[in-house]
């Protein structure tokens, strides 16, 4: 009984040490400097809301 004990003790530290090499070896992801293109547009939020056009540009400048 003690030794399955130990060997199932064994095999969780050896788990374990396998996730922290595996999880330290990942890349980490790449820093997002670049703003979210929005999804939706509020007509409201433009000066003249009440025209039939508006016009809104997304550039990466």
């Amino acid at each position: 009984m003690i030794e399955r004990l130990v060997i199932a003790g064994a095999l969780v530290v050896i788990a374990a040490v396998v996730a922290l090499v595996l999880d330290r070896r990942r890349p980490d992801a790449p820093p997002r400097t670049a703003w979210p293109v929005p999804v939706q547009l509020d007509r409201a939020d433009f000066d003249g809301p009440s025209v039939p056009w508006i016009v809104a540009v997304f550039t990466s400048a």
